[in-house]
Parts: structure tokens; C-alpha cells; sequence
């Protein structure tokens, strides 16, 4: 590759929906140096709202079209025809799907160095098979670099997975602080007289309604502070697998009338801006990019003990850690935040802080682009 040559980047992901890791990927595509990279971007899936976002930064954002199982072997060729024809020079993976065809396809097509972003910690062995087990650790093999989201997923790649310690390097999530703006509030009260939410302390969750996130634990603490007599309302805020589960369990807690299900939103900073704690119960986190929003939006937030969570917040002094899968604890500590509005403005606003020094897109994209001229070399 010449020296004034561009080099060359793709990065592949599952989903065209909007959520965590392809909020990084939005991230990556504002703050790159074009003079140096040539980014384009890639789903799985077909054609979706990540595209649109994309094509918007003026960046080609391109489609495998697999819809169903019996498409992967398609979708594959058609991605190694993909790395070929474009010339591509790094494949940047995300995800676990995104990752065991593109690591592979790779390979295939000749292409010269990969990387992966490990977003989990424990997901595959918790949640999946043997098979998806093998997989995972085929991916970690062929890629030539592993970025992991935090020092936790590091550890684990290494004590679990018995990956090369050199292969990894530790790169935290950011956001882009610039997007969160204030919200006036007479909007916030008249968005939560729509939502039903006038006179209630508002407790949030966001994230995939998946066993990994904990939402179980969340509704067993709503149940016991409903109990006390707490005059709350609970939103969860995603979509999943376990919607179902979840909104059973309300009923069963006799908690239904607390709780509102508002499904997949892409008006998230402004639900937030509608909830007075955040908590974050996860059992399985690689790092927690809504942990980072909440916080960079004054928020106070609870969160567990578990993967990157404890490299973000640090307890009592820009939120509140509790142990996984401990409903008992997250009561109260929810509870003690519902006494003490002085606690929550004083986490709120060094939670900002934290977030504004540490976990900004900027400084995440800048270490991206120099591991890749530093692996490209």
C-alpha cells in the first residue's frame, strides 16, 4: 500500500436497528479522518435505519440481505465477493454473528488484517450453545486484533477464552456528549402527562429485553418499593425475546400498574430526560453505553457489579453499584435515592463529569484509527 493511499475500512455489524454498538459506529462515522481512512459500513441484515443514518454522513452503507437462517451461506459469499471487490484493507467486526462470518469471510477473500470489538463479557457462555461456543472462539482465533470494551472483557479473553494477551487492546465506549441537549421542562412535564407519569418518581431501564440485562431483578425491587408504599412508575424501554416473560412477571408481582413497556425507541435522550433514576441490572455487561448517556444527561445511576460497569461508575461518587441479581439491593438503593434528592443531583452532575473526561467518541475513534494505521503498516 502506498503511503499517501487511503487505507481502506469496513465495518460490519448484524442489526440496521439503532442501538448500542451501532450508536458507536454513527460515532466512529462522525469524528474519522477522512484524510487518512476511507470508512464504509456493512449489516447483515437487510436495508434499515442504520443505513439511512449512514447515507446521511455521505458514506456507503451496504447490505448482506439475510433475513432468515438459510441465507447465512449466501450472505457469506456475497461478503467475501464484497471485501474483494472493494479492496478492502481492515475488516472492523462487531457482534457475534457479524463476527464469526466476517473473521471467516476474510480469510477467505485474501483481506489483510481484522479486527474485532468484543461489546460482551460472559453472553456466549451464559446464553448459548456448544456450537455458538466454537464459533465465538473461531472468530477470536482468525482476528488479528481484538478490541475490548473494557478491562473486564480484557481479563476474561484471557482467563476464559486463553487469548494471546497481545492480541487485545482495551478501548472504552464513548458518546457524543454534543447530542444531549437540555431539555426545557415544561416539555419534560407535559411528556410525562402524555405517558401518565404526573406525580410518580420515574425509574428507567434501557436495553434489550434479554436475560442478560436483568430486568427480572429490577421488577422484584418495583414489587418491594410498590410494597413500602413508593409512588413510582417503572419505564422499560427496548424489545426482546423476553417481552413477554417480563410483562407476565409485572402481573404476577402485582406490579402491572407500575410498570409501562414502551418497545424499541429512538427518542431515547428524551425518555430519559423524563426519569429521575436509571438503573442498569444487568448479570452479563461488556461495558454499558446507556449507563454513559444516563450519566452524561446529569442521571443518577444505579448499576451492578459486573463487566465494565465498575470501570464507569465508582461507587457514591457518580452513582451507585449494587451486586448482580440481587433485587433486595437494588430496592435499596433505588429507595435511598428516592429519599435524598441532594444524592441525585450531587451523582448526577459527577456523572457528567466522568463522562465528559473519559468516555467521549472523539477519544474512542482517535485510538480506533490508531490501531488501525499501526496494524495496516
Amino acid at each position: 500500500m502506498k503511503s499517501t493511499d487511503k487505507i481502506r475500512i469496513l465495518h460490519l455489524t448484524t442489526d440496521c436497528r439503532i442501538s448500542g454498538a451501532e450508536k458507536l459506529l454513527l460515532g466512529v462515522a462522525d469524528k474519522y479522518d477522512s484524510s487518512r481512512f476511507h470508512l464504509e459500513f456493512c449489516t447483515l441484515t437487510k436495508e434499515g435505519e442504520l443505513h439511512r443514518e449512514i447515507e446521511k454522513r455521505e458514506l456507503n452503507a451496504l447490505s448482506l440481505s439475510i433475513s432468515r437462517p438459510r441465507q447465512f451461506i449466501t450472505g457469506f459469499f456475497r461478503l467475501v465477493k464484497l471485501l474483494k471487490s472493494r479492496k478492502v484493507d481492515l475488516l472492523h467486526t462487531h457482534l457475534f454473528h457479524a463476527s464469526v462470518i466476517g473473521q471467516v469471510a476474510a480469510r477467505l477473500a485474501g483481506t489483510p488484517r481484522t479486527v474485532m470489538t468484543r461489546h460482551y463479557l460472559n453472553y456466549i457462555d451464559l446464553f448459548r450453545g456448544p456450537i455458538d461456543k466454537m464459533l465465538d472462539n473461531l472468530s477470536l482465533r482468525l482476528s488479528h486484533k481484538i478490541i475490548a470494551v473494557s478491562e473486564n472483557v480484557r481479563q476474561t479473553l484471557v482467563k476464559h477464552n486463553l487469548v494471546n494477551p497481545n492480541k487485545i487492546i482495551v478501548v472504552h465506549n464513548g458518546i457524543d456528549t454534543s447530542e444531549i441537549k437540555e431539555m426545557p421542562n415544561e416539555i419534560i412535564q407535559k411528556n410525562r402527562q402524555e405517558l401518565g407519569l404526573a406525580g410518580y418518581f420515574v425509574i428507567g431501564q434501557i436495553g434489550n429485553l434479554h436475560p442478560c440485562k436483568g430486568h427480572r431483578y429490577l421488577l422484584q425491587a418495583i414489587a418491594k418499593l410498590n410494597a413500602e408504599g413508593s409512588k413510582i412508575k417503572l419505564l422499560i424501554v427496548g424489545e426482546g425475546p423476553l417481552k413477554k416473560e417480563l410483562v407476565d412477571l409485572s402481573k404476577q408481582l402485582a406490579v402491572e400498574e407500575n410498570v409501562l413497556f414502551l418497545s424499541y425507541r429512538k427518542d431515547v435522550y428524551d425518555l430519559m430526560a423524563l426519569m429521575d433514576v436509571i438503573v442498569q441490572p444487568s448479570i452479563d455487561e461488556g461495558f454499558g453505553i446507556s449507563v454513559i448517556e444516563a450519566m452524561a444527561m446529569q442521571k443518577p445511576v444505579v448499576g451492578t457489579t459486573v463487566g465494565g460497569i465498575p470501570e464507569i461508575i465508582e461507587h457514591n461518587l457518580n452513582g451507585i453499584l449494587v451486586p448482580p441479581a440481587d433485587s433486595e439491593s437494588l430496592q435499596k438503593a433505588i429507595a435511598g435515592l428516592i429519599e435524598d434528592a441532594q444524592l441525585r443531583k450531587r451523582l448526577g452532575e459527577m456523572g457528567k463529569k466522568t463522562v465528559e473526561q473519559k468516555f467521549t467518541i472523539a477519544a474512542m475513534a482517535k485510538k480506533y484509527e490508531q490501531l488501525y494505521a499501526n496494524d495496516c503498516k
